[in-house]
């Protein structure tokens, strides 16, 4: 289960979001819709749609993300 802006998501439900046109991906619990942000992520639209609909926690904090891209993530939640 995560959750954005106290609407709570199930797993199956955010996995129903994993396309360049409806792209969803759960960070630290929180539900994110990247969607707008794909043509602008600076590793290229692929790596985010390949981590939609799924928990990209682990991705997120591997890729050695600057506190800007925290920021930047705030807007879609």
């Amino acid at each position: 289960m995560a959750s954005t802006e106290g609407q709570e998501y199930t797993a199956k439900e955010v996995a129903a979001h994993r396309e360049a046109n409806d792209c969803w991906m759960v960070i630290r619990g929180e539900v994110y819709d990247v969607t707008k942000y794909l043509h602008d992520h600076p590793g290229g639209a692929e790596v985010l749609i390949e981590a939609g609909g799924v928990d990209a926690t682990e991705a997120f904090d591997n890729a050695g993300h600057s506190e800007d891209a925290s920021e930047i993530m705030a807007e879609f939640r």
